[in-house]
């Protein structure tokens, strides 16, 4: 599917959901990790680990406040399908398509990147800390 092709609403609401429960995951994955940050704090010295520790407790602050940015906006573009859908009701939903919120779907992808490389590189951060 690309961006800029039109989508049948009970899709773009399924789309909804799917992203906030994903990142209510996120959301719950990074508390993990900031939990898995903290034992690595108490386990190691503060002076060989300090920077490490820094950037990821930074990094962790800045993808969760990206998730609350993206959890508002998928709100306010399902408040604004329900609303239309209310205004059309009966016409038969699911023949009409809708623009597919490029913006917030690349947002989403977007987010979803930076996720995936901050989370492998905790991940080999936590390897070499276990050595």
């Amino acid at each position: 599917m690309t961006a800029a092709e039109k989508v049948p609403l009970p899709r773009l609401h399924q789309e909804y959901h799917l992203w906030m429960q994903e990142l209510n995951f996120f959301k719950e994955e990074i508390l993990l990790f900031e939990t898995q940050l903290h034992q690595i704090l108490t386990a190691h010295p503060c002076y060989t680990l300090g920077a490490e520790i820094i950037f990821f407790q930074h990094q962790f602050m800045k993808l969760k406040s990206m998730v609350e940015g993206l959890r508002t906006e998928l709100q306010e573009a399902e408040k604004k399908l329900t609303r239309f859908v209310q205004a059309i009701y009966g016409m038969g939903l699911g023949s009409i398509k809708m623009d597919n919120h490029v913006t917030l779907r690349e947002d989403i992808d977007a987010f979803k990147q930076s996720y995936t490389q901050l989370k492998n590189k905790f991940r080999l951060f936590e390897i070499a800390c276990r050595k």
